[in-house]
């Protein structure tokens, strides 16, 4: 396989490791992609993708349709019909920590004060994406959106 020389040696690494341990990132792009759709079609302007901030990453910065600035934070699972029955049946949210509910806040709060955003203003969702494994590619299965899920 030929590696083109623009590439630097991180993306070189990860292209080489991704196909040994599972591509995580691929799933975690389609369920991004799955709830900004879900987002849209409910009336949602989609801000930013993958926010970086000092205090983290914002999977998806939104505005409702009643002006309402939402931080979205995505989980998602792929669900196979060959994996332990417990691991099919974790929920999405599960993955949230106490840890991740604390950065999810701290990332709002930066939020609210670099764009200077009042706190009624402001929310946490979070949306649970899961896939299905059909012919080798994950399928979407099904997007649930819990709004306000992580208080600010």
């Amino acid at each position: 396989m030929a590696i083109p020389l623009h590439d630097g040696w991180w993306q070189r690494l990860k292209r080489w490791i991704a196909p040994r341990l599972g591509n995580t990132d691929h799933v975690g792009r389609l369920a991004e992609d799955a709830a900004c759709r879900l987002l849209r079609e409910r009336g949602f302007t989609i801000r930013h993708r993958n926010a970086r901030t000092p205090k983290g990453e914002a999977d998806i910065i939104a505005d409702s349709p009643a002006g309402v600035h939402v931080v979205v934070e995505v989980k998602s699972r792929v669900r196979k019909i060959d994996a332990p029955a417990r691991s099919n049946a974790t929920s999405p949210l599960a993955s949230i920590t106490h840890e991740k509910r604390e950065r999810l806040q701290a990332i709002a709060r930066h939020l609210m004060r670099a764009n200077r955003w009042g706190r009624s203003e402001v929310r946490i969702d979070v949306i649970a994406i899961e896939f299905e494994v059909a012919e080798g590619r994950p399928v979407l299965k099904s997007a649930e959106v819990f709004e306000g899920a992580i208080g600010v």
